[in-house]
């Protein structure tokens, strides 16, 4: 009883707490399937090859908003990630979780679980990269916080919370 032999820190407790999804989450990262939909409550592998979707899918991952928007393409022989229009794919989706995501490098295996239906209104453009959107907000910033502030911030200093 009691005491580890392998000389680690002890068991890892983690608390098993329900996640509670979003009821509304407007803006989601669109992924493209062929021939077999993920329907609600309908788990599914999925693989992502295209680098911008990978790097976005990365990101949201990381800022702990596993969603996304999982739709049929209307031409089952398209074997594109991603869709230049709308008219690609069907309007009517599942809002799936990412439960587990494998990078492979070139590509991401991800374990989805659809949540609900939802509908497509709009394509959104993507940042492409995080320190561009950075940039734009810190430039926004100077004009509203002054010159010195803004100068602090970009020589390192910690953003100011707060302001509106």
């Amino acid at each position: 009883a009691g005491g580890s032999a392998g000389g680690g820190e002890g068991p890892i407790i983690t608390a098993l707490t329900p996640m509670t999804i979003p009821d509304v989450f407007p803006h989601l990262p669109l992924i493209a399937v062929t021939r077999n939909p993920v329907f609600p409550r309908f788990i599914k592998i999925i693989e992502v090859k295209n680098k911008k979707l990978v790097e976005l899918l990365r990101r949201k991952v990381r800022l702990a908003q596993p969603y996304a928007g999982v739709f049929l393409k209307r031409d089952d022989n398209n074997e594109s990630d991603v869709v230049e229009s709308l008219d690609e794919v069907y309007h009517t989706g599942t809002f799936v979780q990412i439960h587990e995501m494998q990078d492979l490098g070139d590509k991401l295996r991800m374990i989805v679980m659809g949540h609900r239906r939802i509908h497509i209104h709009k394509q959104l453009e993507v940042e492409p990269e995080e320190a561009e959107a950075e940039n734009k907000q810190k430039v926004r910033r100077k004009t509203k916080r002054g010159k010195k502030e803004a100068e602090e911030e970009l020589s390192g200093g910690a953003p100011a919370g707060g302001g509106g």
